[in-house]
């Protein structure tokens, strides 16, 4: 083992992740949606069993309402800025799923929705 050596911190990608998804939703004040966020970071600091069902829930990943659904240019129609922040969101929302995924946290539905926001943001959309 000599000559290696471990780094003391580890980044926590998912953490980081979750952080700029609840970062921009407080910004356009989805507070429920960032309440839910807000709730995952709790669940993921203290190690919660209970994080992985939360992080996979359709609140995140489901269709009309979820975090994945929202799109921040219809909250703010005069703010130039949004457009770049929704891309933000997509790009945060895929480094969740590489995140999730690198843990063996994941399942079609994760993966099938950063496919697409990757696909988006390669697009410039």
């Amino acid at each position: 083992m000599e000559g290696r050596w471990e780094p003391l911190y580890r980044r926590d990608e998912t953490a980081e992740a979750l952080g700029e998804i609840r970062e921009l939703l407080d910004r356009y004040d989805f507070r429920l949606h960032s309440s839910y966020v807000s709730k995952l970071l709790e669940l993921r600091s203290t190690d919660s069993p209970q994080f992985r069902e939360a992080v996979l829930a359709n609140e995140i990943w489901g269709g009309e309402g979820s975090v994945c659904d929202i799109y921040l240019p219809a909250s703010r129609v005069d703010d130039t800025s949004s457009h770049d922040d929704q891309r933000r969101m997509h790009r945060a929302i895929v480094r969740l799923a590489d995140a999730l995924s690198k843990e063996g946290i994941s399942d079609d539905r994760v993966v099938e929705l950063s496919t697409v926001f990757r696909k988006w943001d390669d697009e410039g959309r």
